[in-house]
């Protein structure tokens, strides 16, 4: 039996106008993860990313996933004593994807939040790209790349010959989650939001940038709805207004949102607010995009140390690098969470997360349990940092 749900949108112009949308007509997006039956391979070949290569004799495996881990340690490994004297290779990576239950959507994305390393991806025997850095994430447009009534190949080489890499053990393979974003061609980007906060006029306001890709040929014209819900999930207030995007181009929305007598987000009350917003196109929801995030104040001073929403806080902190120790690299969301529950128990407040990104999971988790964070993008322990390097 199918299912309806209603939006109810109501506008005041020079009267009232209500315009209802009907969600059950609609296939909103899909934004999933593709985690598990993987096969995998610790060699390297070139016909290995090939659409009809016979991968019958591979094993099967789950992401994260981290083959170095798994691999015998020898003291004259080049890993070396950071590394944990694991060996240096190259493994493969193969899924079989079936897009039957995808419906009418025609765009989609292929997202990595991280592989370990310089990992080159293959759709349907096609290269859609490659990327070096093993502690970001990165994603694909491979709606070219795939046929709709047929299963779908994707095969992924990740090359960890170079060792050392880090000071560190890095793991090596598909170490954090992918996901399969399918949308329409009026849709929201992987990349898509940016909160800021301001205060006008004693009033405490919310800007949000929302960046929209339109991919079809010709030009639309649509509305965007934005809901703004407070930490309890109650509605604090809407808004709805008409675009307009050109055939093949991206655009950015900004909104402001008032927010009266905000929450604050701290360590103590990590509150959450909510930016729901709608693509809406000939009735129709063509995309939907949820944003969560804090409103806080923060502020150093040399005199009081660090300030946050007005008061001085003592950061209690720790340093965690990306691995779970004997877990290697690929660290199940449940494992993080037991350990962030453990830290707060023991008083924590603040994480520096060495030396590099770390998951979006975490991330969020960090953001909702109350912990403050000291996010680092390199490693820089063995810079110089002299005249030479201003600017750098």
């Amino acid at each position: 039996m199918k299912t309806h749900h209603w939006i109810i949108i109501a506008v005041l112009i020079t009267g009232s106008a209500l315009l209802i949308i009907n969600t059950g007509d609609i296939e909103p997006r899909i934004d999933q993860q593709i985690d598990l039956n993987w096969k995998f391979f610790l060699g390297d070949d070139d016909s290995f990313s090939a659409l009809n290569y016979d991968d019958g004799a591979w094993e099967y495996v789950s992401l994260p996933h981290d083959w170095m881990i798994r691999q015998e340690v020898k003291k004259d490994h080049k890993s070396g004593t950071a590394g944990g004297f694991y060996p240096a290779g190259v493994g493969w990576y193969r899924k079989y994807v079936d897009l039957s239950d995808y419906g009418s959507r025609e765009q989609f994305y292929l997202v990595f939040d991280g592989v370990y390393m310089n990992a080159d991806v293959w759709v349907n025997g096609h290269h859609a790209g490659e990327h070096r850095y093993g502690y970001i994430g990165f994603h694909y447009d491979i709606s070219e790349f795939l046929v709709k009534d047929t299963i779908n190949v994707i095969a992924v080489r990740t090359d960890c010959r170079e060792l050392p890499a880090d000071r560190w053990y890095s793991g090596a393979g598909i170490y954090r989650h992918v996901k399969l974003i399918a949308t329409d061609k009026l849709h929201f980007p992987v990349l898509n939001s940016r909160i800021t906060q301001s205060v006008k006029e004693d009033q405490r306001i919310v800007r949000s940038e929302i960046d929209i890709v339109n991919n079809e040929r010709r030009t639309i014209r649509f509305k965007i709805r934005s809901d703004l819900l407070a930490p309890d999930g109650s509605l604090i207030g809407s808004s709805v207004s008409s675009r307009t995007i050109k055939g093949r181009s991206r655009m950015t929305v900004t909104e402001e949102h008032p927010v009266p007598d905000p929450v604050l987000w701290s360590d103590k009350d990590p509150a959450l607010y909510e930016i729901k917003s709608f693509l809406i196109y000939k009735k129709k929801i063509s995309d939907h995009l949820s944003t969560k995030f804090g409103i806080r104040d923060i502020t150093f001073s040399p005199d009081s140390g660090f300030i946050l929403n007005g008061s001085k806080v003592w950061l209690k902190g720790v340093c965690i690098h990306h691995d779970g120790g004997a877990l290697g690299s690929a660290v199940p969301d449940a494992t993080w969470e037991y350990r962030l529950k453990k830290l707060r128990e023991l008083g924590v407040n603040a994480i520096r997360l060495a030396h590099n990104p770390h998951s979006p999971e975490l991330l969020d988790m960090c953001d909702r349990m109350g912990f403050l964070v000291i996010g680092e993008m390199y490693d820089k322990w063995e810079e110089k940092w002299d005249g030479a390097n201003e600017g750098f």
